[in-house]
């Protein structure tokens, strides 16, 4: 279902012919989490030398070379006899056998396979092999170390382009020699000679892992993902499969018998908590029109490769058909509300071909990226934030149509149809520019003088090549090791470009941790630090701001965003008041993450009071009973309003008890009568004082008073 791979040196990979022929072991495997990733080695080029394997919890190990083992051939059928191989975990496979100079060394076999283990842990894995025609069966051992997913996951999707199509990890031998069924050799079990197929109702994981999908380590995003796993501890998935479509192109799926690249991040979401990276290789296969050669009306065909095909026939030139040129514009461009009829084989019901178009199709995969379903724009059940990836890539298209000079070819067929096949190309990449996310470009343009034609330096797989080394053609036309080190290039810088860093805020108040959006009575020092798990990538700078959200990044002034400060260490907030504190890092080329915030709420000071008396003198000294009300405000920093309570109202002489009427003490209480009255010989008159109160949320409390005189007479006052 989904191969996880290191990649060697592309110095290793363009050597890797016949490896089994030099007993090269097949280090397949990346290893996941840990501090380090080192590549395995090993050479069984004795017999009997076995390989140990690595591999991640719940995708397949890549195919491995197990062991180098004399193997004995059956003199009734011809064949090798079979090999078994207890993985140890209760799954059990035939070996993939292939043979070391089969006519000179007939017994001496390389043992390959690959497996998909549940869980992490170390299991042993037992092959089982027949030496001799006479002998007993024999056991040879090795172990599988299977680790769980690492912190930082590389998940690649897409067509025949990133899965490696026409470079297999082992190649056809070209002997047929007790070595039958004959095929290259993949990563996937669904490409290889002993995996059962299932139907097309099958659910799609067990599908997707049946799929002829042609993977290989050679493919560039692999190659890219193996450059960065030399330095940095990153999980790849690769998920690429040959022949996969952007969504339905209204084709029932069951009919095409193809991947869908949406169904992919359906698929790989299933088993991966995480995404980090999200690599994408898709639109050519989009390509759908009517067939009306060798009499195949009504049938109609889809992928870039038929449209190669269609391209080539001698009696027909494609850039002159009108049918043709229609059906790939819209398929290109769209034209929704077009239905074709048609049949996908002869003799086949008739089913409704749509032209979506890229732009459609590219959105409705951003929709599932995003964790939204296409079909309804509802929510994607299962479909977690983490697993919405920080950074994801579109590869451009290569262009297989110049010769070394740069002009168009002339092999095969006529220049004006290379010129229209590199139409499309450009076509099609337009579209890729107008995806919702960056492109890797540079890639048709690299290919100028190294297409199909070129006589030297060239980077497309041949219809010899294709039948040399995979024994079919099916990679024809796809780039090959050297092709595939272009977009392994090209792949790796756009990710040490574009990776952002990831910034975490942390804060202490009083000594001890904050957690943000809660209330405090301290100070908070926030910190912030900022790390790129993709260490080329790297940080430049941090930067922050409190209570701004102006602070953005501004690819103007990339080293100092307006509104933004620079951080230089922690920082401190003391006002009281819900703060929100802005940030966002840059890695080293300049691009920035995507900017975050949280909330720092400080109440550092008690509510502000006031407290007015009306009226606040009493005149005349009647003795009577007089109404009085009190204006009390009290206002939190931090909380705004909150309430009150009269505390104690006293009287500066008489009896507080039968003077002072109507006030609650302990309650809100603003309105009540006082007695106006004062003693004749006391020159400082009576003073009624009011002494109110205020506590915040957080205990904080704030007091007012206010006065209400008696004066012994209006000359002066009581003060």
């Amino acid at each position: 279902m989904i191969s996880t791979i290191f990649v060697r040196s592309m110095k290793n990979a363009l050597s890797k012919r016949w490896l089994v022929a030099v007993g090269a072991c097949l280090a397949l495997v990346l290893g996941m989490a840990g501090p380090t990733l080192a590549q395995r080695t090993c050479n069984p080029t004795n017999l009997g030398d076995t390989c140990p394997v690595t591999g991640t919890a719940g995708f397949e190990t890549g195919l491995w070379d197990l062991a180098f083992l004399e193997i004995a051939t059956d003199p009734l059928t011809g064949v090798k006899f079979p090999t078994g191989i207890d993985w140890g975990d209760g799954g059990q496979s035939d070996g993939l056998i292939r043979c070391f100079e089969p006519v000179a060394h007939p017994k001496q076999c390389h043992v390959f396979g690959t497996h998909v283990y549940a869980t992490p842990g170390t299991h042993p894995i037992q092959i089982s092999y027949k030496p001799g025609l006479l002998s007993d069966r024999q056991t040879a051992t090795t172990t599988a170390t299977i680790s769980a997913v690492g912190d930082f996951v590389i998940l690649s999707i897409g067509d025949s382009v990133a899965s490696g199509e026409g470079n297999p990890v082992v190649e056809y031998s070209g002997v047929r020699m007790a070595m039958l069924p004959q095929q290259g050799l993949w990563d996937d079990p669904g490409s290889d000679y002993d995996f059962p197929k299932v139907e097309p109702q099958t659910p799609p994981e067990e599908a997707e892992m049946s799929r002829n999908c042609h993977r290989s380590f050679i493919g560039g995003p692999a190659q890219a993902a193996g450059l960065i796993a030399a330095t940095n501890p990153v999980t790849f998935v690769h998920f690429a499969c040959s022949g996969a479509s952007v969504g339905q192109i209204g084709i029932p799926q069951a009919d095409l018998q193809k991947s869908n690249i949406i169904e992919q991040v359906r698929i790989a979401r299933n088993n991966l908590e995480r995404i980090d990276i999200l690599l994408i290789s898709g639109g050519f296969n989009n390509m759908t029109f009517r067939s009306v050669t060798y009499g195949l009306n009504g049938v109609v065909r889809f992928g870039f490769g038929k449209l190669v095909t269609r391209c080539l026939d001698p009696f027909q030139p494609c850039q002159e058909d009108l049918d043709f040129t229609t059906d790939i514009s819209d398929s290109i461009n769209g034209n929704p509300g077009r239905i074709l009829l048609g049949k996908t084989e002869i003799g086949g019901p008739e089913i409704e071909f749509r032209f979506p178009g890229l732009h459609r199709a590219y959105q409705d995969l951003d929709k599932e990226i995003h964790c939204i379903n296409p079909d309804n724009d509802g929510p994607e059940p299962n479909c977690s934030e983490k697993q919405i990836p920080k950074l994801v890539l579109i590869t451009e298209f290569f262009d297989p149509t110049h010769d070394e000079t740069g002009n168009f070819g002339s092999c095969l067929v006529p220049k004006p149809r290379w010129a229209y096949i590199n139409s499309v190309i450009t076509g099609v990449n337009r579209q890729v520019s107008l995806s919702p996310w960056p492109e890797v470009g540079g890639i048709q343009s690299d290919f100028l003088t190294h297409g199909l034609c070129a006589d030297s330096g060239r980077w497309v797989v041949t219809l010899l090549e294709s039948k040399v080394n995979q024994n079919d053609e099916n990679g024809t036309g796809h780039p090959n090791g050297a092709g595939h080190a272009d977009y392994r290039d090209r792949i790796h810088a756009r990710i040490v470009e574009l990776n952002p860093p990831v910034t975490t805020a942390s804060a202490t108040a009083g000594g001890t941790p904050y957690p943000f959006g809660k209330w405090t009575t301290h100070n908070v020092t926030v910190t912030l630090s900022a790390i790129n798990a993709i260490k080329e990538s790297g940080v430049r700078g941090i930067f922050y701001a409190v209570d701004n959200p102006n602070c953005q990044p501004n690819n103007d002034f990339p080293d100092n965003p307006p509104g933004c400060l620079i951080y230089g260490g922690p920082f401190t907030i003391a006002t009281s008041g819900k703060h929100t504190v802005t940030y966002f890092s840059e890695n080293a080329q300049g691009f920035p993450e995507a900017v975050q915030s949280v909330q720092v709420w400080v109440d550092n000071e008690p509510p502000v009071m006031t407290c007015k008396a009306t009226p606040s003198t009493l005149w005349p000294p009647s003795n009577k009973m007089v109404p009085v009300s009190l204006n009390v405000t009290a206002v939190s920093a931090a909380f705004g309003p909150t309430p009150f309570s009269l505390k104690s109202v006293t009287t500066s002489e008489g009896n507080a008890a039968t003077d002072i009427q109507g006030f609650v003490i302990g309650q809100p209480s603003t309105q009540g009568s006082l007695l106006a009255s004062r003693l004749g010989y006391g020159k400082a008159g009576r003073v009624y004082t009011f002494l109110y109160q205020s506590t915040d949320e957080l205990g904080l409390t704030g007091t007012c008073t206010a006065e209400v005189q008696v004066p012994h007479d209006q000359g002066r006052s009581n003060r």
